[in-house]
């Protein structure tokens, strides 16, 4: 389970001296289903008339839900026991879910492609198996380059996929596409798609439709990504494993700062 935050402040008329005696508006609280028994709560807290808001009464609101936080819009930071929910698994699924079909629908045959992969922390091993058939050679900087030696063995023997681990940055250098699905860029969920074609086109995801079961529960203000991370990581919401970007749009590569860029 988690928390949705929503801070607010009342509407206030008259003088400031007479807004301190006006009653505090009560915290909202709405504790929303998902599938298979799990929930979610919804709440909303009002700032004082100094505009002040009490968290302390969130793990009281909300139960076990306080731990994981989903801010709507910003908000105070926040203590013991209140934390973010930070996703660690849902983010790299809808990353590569999305470089797939992008790769599927690109033009360039697959024995034209070398196809490269940052993972500095060897995270995203798995990752790889859905993307043999899309390219010749597979190159992957890593720090932990034996993280990767039993996959390496399996799709040699297994495909004949040519994979190269490398725990130097400039590995990628020579290939015509790059996933690097941990690069943070402001105003992005997560994770970039390099393209060399005709020079170098850096692209990152952007947006994702929820299925409509759970478009309609997602509160207002709530980044919908987050969301539906927080369903899949918190609820075990499975079928949204699924979940691709709307688009990957073009940014201007200077946004983009990773120790892999090349």
């Amino acid at each position: 389970m988690f928390c949705v935050l929503h801070i607010e402040s009342p509407k206030q008329k008259g003088p400031k001296w007479l807004r301190r005696f006006r009653r505090h508006l009560p915290p909202i609280c709405e504790k929303i289903p998902v599938r298979g028994g799990a929930y979610f709560y919804d709440v909303t807290l009002f700032r004082d008339y100094r505009g002040e808001v009490d968290l302390s009464v969130l793990p009281q609101l909300a139960p076990g839900g306080a731990q994981r936080v989903l801010p709507c819009g910003e908000i105070p930071p926040l203590t013991e026991p209140l934390r973010l929910f930070k996703p660690t698994l849902f983010l790299p699924t809808v990353f590569f879910n999305s470089a797939r079909a992008f790769l599927e629908a690109d033009d360039t045959p697959a024995s034209e492609r070398i196809l490269g992969i940052s993972d500095p922390e060897a995270r995203v091993q798995a990752a790889l198996y859905p993307f043999v058939d899309l390219a010749k050679t597979v190159k992957v900087y890593t720090r932990r380059a034996q993280s990767y030696a039993a996959i390496h063995a399996e799709l040699l023997s297994g495909s004949g996929l040519s994979l190269i681990v490398s725990e130097q940055p400039s590995t990628l250098a020579d290939c015509t596409v790059i996933l690097d699905p941990f690069t943070q860029i402001p105003g992005y969920p997560m994770g970039t798609l390099t393209l060399r074609k005709c020079g170098r086109t850096v692209l990152a995801g952007e947006d994702a439709a929820l299925p409509a079961e759970y478009a309609e529960r997602c509160p207002k203000g709530a980044n919908p990504l987050l969301f539906a991370a927080a369903l899949y990581e918190l609820c075990n919401v499975q079928e949204l494993c699924s979940l691709r970007y709307t688009r990957f749009a073009p940014i201007n590569p200077a946004r983009v700062l990773t120790e892999s860029s090349v």
